[in-house]
C-alpha cells in the first residue's frame, strides 16, 4: 500500500492527510521532507495526530529551526485555503490535553483549527476510522491483559469526561519518569517488541468491536504501517519524520488509504530564539503558534529567569 511521490503531480487532491511525530525540539527532524509533503498534497481535511511538539526536549532545551516556522506556515495556509486542520495531542505534547477550556477555544478560533483528543473520521465508503495518537494505550500495554469490564468502564468514562490518562510513567533507578512506547520498542529485544505490538493489536481490536468502528489511525510508535486486524479492522500508523523514516498516510479522492514515504532530506539547521522564528513567521496566526507552544514550553533555565523578573515567558 505505499505510494511513492509523484512530481509531475506537486499538489494532488486528496480526501485527507494523516501525519504525526514531527517532534518539533528534537534535533533530528526531517523538516524538508515535511514541508514538501505538504506541498505536494491538497486536502480536504489534514490530521496532526500528536506529538507535532517535543515538550519533553522543549523544556530541557529550546530548539527550533527555521523550517519549523516555515511548516506551520504551510499549515496555515492550507487552512487560509479551507482545508480543515484538526490537531489531536498526544504525550509529547499532553500540555495542549490540559489547556484551560476557554482559553483553547478562543485560541483554536484565532488560529483556525481544532484540537480533540480523538475524533472518527468518515470515509469515502462510509467507514467510521477512530483518529487519536495511539498514547491511550501505554498503561494496558504496561499492564497486560485488560478486562472486559476494565475496557467497558475506561470507555464510559472517556465518552461521558472525554477523558485521557495521563502520560504512563516508569520507576528507573529510584526515580518516576515518563514511558516512551517507541523508545521501549527500539531497546526491547525482537521477541519482546514483536509481544508488545501484538498486545497493541489486540487492544485496537478490542476498542474497535466495542465502539462498532471500522478502523483506527494512530501514530506513537514510531512505526509506520497499514494493515487489515482480523481481517476486518484497518490499521494505519502514521510513522514519523525522523529521515530515516519519512511517512503518513493519505485517503486518496476514490476513497483508497494509503501509506506514502518520502526520501531523507535532512539538512544542518542552526536553532533560532523564539523571537527570530517568531519575526520570519509569514503568517499572523503561525506567530500566534509560536508563541503558545513558548508559553507552554518554556525551557527550565529560561522560565527561572523569568519568574525571578516577574514576567511571562514568550
Amino acid at each position: 500500500m505505499n505510494a511513492a511521490i509523484d512530481q509531475k503531480h506537486p499538489s494532488t487532491r486528496i480526501r485527507a492527510l494523516f501525519l504525526s511525530d514531527f517532534h518539533f525540539g528534537y534535533k533530528g527532524v526531517d523538516g524538508a521532507a515535511l514541508l514538501d509533503c505538504l506541498k505536494s498534497y491538497t486536502p480536504q481535511t489534514i490530521y496532526l495526530v500528536g506529538d507535532i511538539i517535543d515538550g519533553w526536549k522543549l523544556t530541557k532545551r529550546w530548539h527550533w529551526t527555521p523550517e519549523y516556522t516555515h511548516i506551520i506556515d504551510a499549515l496555515v495556509d492550507h487552512r487560509r485555503r479551507g482545508v480543515k486542520i484538526i490537531y489531536l495531542p498526544g504525550n509529547h505534547d499532553e500540555r495542549v490535553r490540559t489547556l484551560n477550556p476557554i482559553l483553547r477555544a478562543r485560541f483554536c478560533f484565532d488560529v483556525g483549527l481544532r484540537i480533540t483528543n480523538s475524533i472518527v473520521h468518515r470515509a469515502k465508503d462510509g467507514r467510521k476510522i477512530v483518529v487519536l495518537h495511539g498514547d491511550q494505550f501505554d498503561n494496558a500495554l504496561m499492564r497486560g491483559r485488560v478486562s472486559k469490564v476494565g475496557d467497558w468502564l475506561f470507555e464510559v468514562f472517556s465518552d461521558l469526561f472525554s477523558f485521557t490518562p495521563q502520560t504512563a510513567s516508569v520507576v528507573v533507578d529510584g526515580k518516576a519518569g515518563k514511558f516512551s512506547l517507541a523508545k521501549a520498542l527500539m531497546k526491547k529485544s525482537g521477541k519482546v517488541a514483536l509481544r508488545m505490538l501484538g498486545l497493541l493489536e489486540r487492544r485496537i481490536v478490542r476498542l474497535l468491536k466495542l465502539k462498532g468502528m471500522h478502523g483506527l489511525i494512530c501514530g506513537h510508535t514510531h512505526m509506520p504501517k497499514m494493515r487489515m486486524l482480523r481481517r476486518k479492522y484497518m490499521y494505519g500508523n502514521c510513522g514519523m519524520w525522523m529521515g530515516y523514516t519519512n511517512t503518513a498516510i493519505i485517503e486518496t479522492m476514490d476513497g483508497r488509504f494509503e501509506l506514502v514515504n518520502w526520501p531523507d532530506m535532512r539538512r544542518e539547521q542552526i536553532s533560532i530564539q523564539a523571537s527570530e522564528a517568531v519575526h520570519i513567521a509569514r503568517n499572523y496566526e503561525t506567530a500566534l503558534i509560536i508563541r503558545r507552544i513558548r508559553q507552554l514550553w518554556p525551557a527550565r533555565k529560561l522560565a527561572r529567569e523569568a519568574e525571578r523578573m516577574g514576567m511571562k515567558p514568550l
